[in-house]
């Protein structure tokens, strides 16, 4: 009888665990949100899963309109974001190190809130989108030279799970 209790117990404890160990981690991302994050050449940074825009969505100097193919792009991605289930992202802007922080901060607001406008026009929710204005003090480039504040001048998407 008492060994009939134990191997029970022991059943029902392994079933629990079981199911523990089955429950997604919320806030996580599954491997198939992953891999089309992958596909779509996101990468996984200290920030979470980033698509950084340099090189792909570039301002001209001082400016904070998008262009054709950055509206492209951003339409794109966010269809496809949609797709697998990922409804809320971080748009971060960024400048060149020209002109002073308090300008460049406000500029960078406004790339930042164009991408999120765009994000909008694609189908996702306002409130799903986080804007951050960064100025320059998140370079990936170097800003000594023409082609590194251009690489400067963009946004970059941060998935929120």
């Amino acid at each position: 009888m008492m060994t009939q209790k134990i191997i029970s117990l022991f059943v029902t404890c392994l079933l629990a665990l079981t199911l523990v160990a089955c429950q997604s981690v919320p806030g996580a991302l599954t491997k198939q949100q992953i891999r089309v994050l992958q596909a779509e050449g996101f990468e996984y940074t200290d920030d979470g899963w980033a698509f950084n825009l340099s090189g792909k969505v570039l301002f001209q100097f001082d400016e904070d309109r998008l262009s054709d193919d950055s509206r492209t792009l951003i339409d794109h991605l966010s269809h496809k974001l949609q797709e697998i289930g990922i409804y809320k992202i971080r748009i971060e802007g960024h400048t060149d190190a020209l002109g002073s922080e308090s300008y460049n901060k406000a500029l960078s607001q406004r790339r930042a809130e164009e991408a999120a406008a765009e994000f909008v026009k694609a189908g996702m929710l306002a409130h799903n989108i986080v804007v951050i204005a960064h100025g320059s003090s998140r370079p990936v480039a170097d800003n000594a030279t023409e082609e590194g504040r251009q690489q400067n001048r963009r946004v970059a998407i941060i998935v929120i799970p």
